[in-house]
C-alpha cells in the first residue's frame, strides 16, 4: 500500500524539477540556433582561406609566405 504513495511522490518530484529550463539554459539554446544557421563553408571561395570561414569570434592569423599554411 505503501508503494503507490512513494511512486507518487517521487514521479511528482521528477516532473516538478525536471520540467523547469534556467533562463540561462534557454539563452544559450537560442544563441547556439543562430550560431547553426550560419555556414562554415563559403561555395564561392577556391582556397581553404577563403572557402572555410572562421567561426565566430576567431580570427585567422597571418602566415609567411614560404611556409605549409600558405602553400595550402
Amino acid at each position: 500500500m505503501h508503494y503507490p504513495i512513494k511512486i507518487a511522490c517521487l514521479a511528482a518530484i521528477l516532473f516538478i524539477c525536471c520540467g523547469q529550463v534556467p533562463r540561462q539554459a534557454a539563452e544559450s539554446v537560442a544563441e547556439a540556433a543562430k550560431v547553426a544557421d550560419t555556414s562554415i563553408i563559403n561555395d564561392s571561395g577556391m582556397t581553404l582561406q577563403t572557402r572555410f570561414r572562421t567561426p565566430i569570434g576567431f580570427e585567422r592569423k597571418p602566415s609567411d609566405s614560404n611556409s605549409f599554411a600558405s602553400y595550402l
